[in-house]
């Protein structure tokens, strides 16, 4: 009897560490992968190793000054929680600040408010997830949606209506605020089908007469697919 307890107290001793092992080598994970990730992201990078990117932190605000420095469509803005609606609306609130900006020509919706976008700032990689892939399913299930940019610690979300070769113009202008040198974006417009000069001007803030100058043309000599240069206000 005395021989079966104590081959029963090894084998319990045995089980015991295995489980202590088993535990160590998933502590040991947690705190160096998972912990590697967690510095990386407050050292200034969205994921991986902080020297493979040059991020800096970045303000919503700066972001939308950054838009109107580069002759992008900016109406007014304010802070998200000032939208009608946004507190009740399903959209995660993991976010540290944002802003709301209009984009004046794409009107209003249903409900009589101005359509634009929001820019918003998170503390850590899984925050600014969990807004990004909501909006990423919304799209899915709707089987079209919003424009959605992620760069560094912030998140850009422009309305469906603005067309995605204009939408890119403003990731490009994140990523540039984000990731200085990473991308180049020159404050150059697109015209499309049926536009005047005096329809980009009224777009962008800017005159006929500063668009003619900035491009050396007559007012009325553009053409479907021209590139012109907006001059920064």
């Amino acid at each position: 009897m005395a021989k079966r307890r104590r081959r029963w107290v090894t084998v319990v001793g045995a089980v015991g560490a295995v489980v202590v092992a088993i535990f160590s080598v998933s502590l040991f994970l947690t705190e160096g992968i998972g912990g590697d990730r967690n510095r990386g992201w407050s050292e200034g990078t969205a994921e991986g190793d902080p020297s493979e990117e040059n991020l800096v932190i970045v303000s919503s605000t700066e972001v939308i000054q950054a838009f109107r420095q580069a002759g992008l469509e900016v109406g007014e803005s304010y802070p998200v929680e000032q939208q009608p609606g946004w507190e009740e609306s399903s959209v995660p609130k993991t976010y540290e600040e944002g802003t709301y900006f209009g984009i004046p020509s794409l009107g209003r919706d249903s409900s009589g408010e101005g359509r634009g976008g929001r820019v918003l700032v998170f503390g850590s990689e899984g925050d600014l997830a969990a807004v990004r892939d909501y909006w990423e399913r919304r799209n899915y299930e709707r089987g079209a949606g919003t424009h959605i940019y992620a760069e560094g610690n912030a998140l850009l979300q422009i309305s469906q209506h603005l067309p995605e070769a204009q939408a890119e113009r403003y990731a490009a202008v994140l990523r540039e605020a984000v990731s200085p040198g990473s991308d180049s974006f020159d404050g150059t417009y697109t015209v499309q089908a049926g536009e005047r000069l005096e329809d980009i001007a009224q777009r962008f803030g800017t005159t006929v007469e500063a668009l003619a100058e900035a491009n050396n043309l007559e007012p009325d000599l553009i053409f479907a697919g021209q590139e012109l240069r907006v001059p920064q206000r």
